[in-house]
């Protein structure tokens, strides 16, 4: 299992850290500790999934003088392993209250140096507003600090009432996901452990053969116990829902009661938003291009060889025949055969697409892949006319960024490829994104009928 925490909390003292962990527990925050030796802290092998806040001493060495450079230095290499790239707060705890504001802008001048994502927030409390006795290293906290303490807490998240909204949704998702499973174990209850323990297994053994089959239970248990578990998760995140007014999601409905009609903020692009809806971008050498829904390249050393073989054409050719040329006349435009660099701004992609019913039953005889192009912004123009596609049989998936830049993604659903699943892994592809499910569903509809199916967002 990776590292999964929603909040982490550093301090150079072990008394101290013991009190906050448990402190924060009695709060309702569980966390994970980090004892800083000497200035050195050992963070977890990867980062840890799901921080949201990250409670910090100031001074992280024996020596309180230490200068704010120097304490930046030891916390902002941790904070590169163990945060990944999704939003938190970062809450200072001291009794050197007049030292973090040194800290804060230091952190903030070298965040590039250390290669960091700063904090949505800044937070301090004051150690001495927190443990009972301080100066005599108290084993606990009492109630009252406790409570004194919770309220700390709460009114330093409240310095971003988004992220305090997002923590909200995350934790009815995993309450959601978490009902789910009490469900079932219910179900199997039994006096005798040993015994409703391998009823319980059988259970969820039984409810993923169910799922998608047995054989392909057998060869995905995830994709299984996703398909058995996911509607329930979703019905329950549906139906169980929390009084909006009574919660940090307000904010949301406050910004939604505003006059005007809200646009995208500055720096999100369309094409930004629609590679969130429409499609997931991979990481470089994924190899996994034959699962459903997997957009991949053609390597560059079997381009030219790999277009002749399988689709018995060079790929100009092939891209006029298929892409650009509308209309029976198939008049080339002289712009589009005159452009030298029209090869390298619109690319050919194939499209991992299967059968549904075949996918989940793994029954797949043979691996299909969909011919696909992605074209360069500057060069959409040679792909539509009018705002029209060449012929109904393309499929327009859209614009999304990729690698940085911005690409028209289509799928041609008349030109494929079909070979035995078997063979499928040693095909000389790259894959790049995933389509989203209701993306590929959209596709797939189209595939088979040539009509747009509505219920996929796009945003203009």
């Amino acid at each position: 299992m990776k590292p999964f925490s929603r909040v982490v909390v550093i301090d150079d003292q072990q008394k101290h850290l013991d009190i906050i962990i448990r402190a924060l527990g009695r709060a309702g925050f569980g966390a994970i500790g980090y004892h800083t030796d000497a200035g050195i802290i050992n963070p977890p092998p990867s980062p840890c999934n799901g921080v949201r806040l990250v409670f910090s001493d100031i001074h992280l060495t024996p020596m309180s003088a230490i200068s704010g450079v120097d304490n930046v230095g030891i916390l902002g290499p941790f904070l590169k392993d163990v945060v990944q790239d999704g939003p938190y707060g970062l809450i200072l705890w001291s009794k050197n209250a007049h030292d973090e504001e040194e800290i804060v802008q230091n952190l903030i001048d070298r965040a590039d140096d250390l290669g960091i994502q700063l904090p949505v927030f800044f937070g301090f409390i004051d150690k001495k507003n927190v443990l009972t006795g301080f100066d005599d290293y108290a084993e606990e906290v009492d109630d009252d600090n406790q409570e004194i303490f919770k309220n700390l807490i709460f009114s330093e998240i409240e310095k971003c009432p988004i992220l305090k909204a997002v923590m909200e949704w995350e934790e009815r998702a995993f309450l959601a996901a978490n009902f789910a499973t009490n469900s079932l174990f219910k179900l199997s209850r039994d006096p005798n452990t040993t015994v409703q323990n391998e009823r319980w297994l059988e259970l969820i053994s039984y409810l993923a053969q169910e799922a998608i089959g047995r054989t392909a239970a057998k060869n995905d248990p995830f994709k299984a116990l996703d398909n058995a578990l996911l509607p329930i998760v979703e019905d329950q995140l549906r139906y169980s829902l929390p009084d909006p007014s009574a919660n940090a999601i307000k904010i949301i409905k406050d910004k939604l009661d505003e006059q005007k009609r809200l646009s995208l903020p500055s720096g999100v692009s369309t094409a930004k938003l629609h590679s969130f809806y429409l499609v997931e971008n991979l990481e470089k050498n994924n190899t996994q291009h034959h699962f459903r829904g997997t957009v991949s390249t053609i390597k560059p050393d079997d381009f030219d060889n790999f277009i002749a073989t399988c689709f018995a054409s060079k790929w100009r050719s092939l891209l006029f025949d298929e892409f650009i040329v509308p209309g029976k006349d198939r008049v080339i435009s002289d712009e589009a055969r005159k452009d030298v660099k029209l090869l390298e701004h619109v690319v050919p992609c194939l499209i991992s697409l299967t059968p549904e019913c075949d996918d989940v039953q793994g029954k797949v005889v043979t691996q299909r892949y969909l011919l696909g192009v992605l074209a360069d912004r500057d060069y959409h123009r040679f792909i539509f006319d009018n705002g029209n596609l060449a012929r109904d049989a393309l499929h327009r998936i859209g614009i999304i960024d990729h690698d940085g830049k911005e690409k028209m993604l289509v799928a041609s659903c008349r030109r494929f490829l079909a070979i035995p699943s078997s063979a499928a892994k040693n095909l000389p592809f790259e894959a790049t994104m995933r389509l989203r499910r209701a993306t590929i569903e959209e596709l797939s509809h189209h595939y088979t009928t040539y009509t747009r199916r509505p219920g996929v967002m796009r945003f203009s």
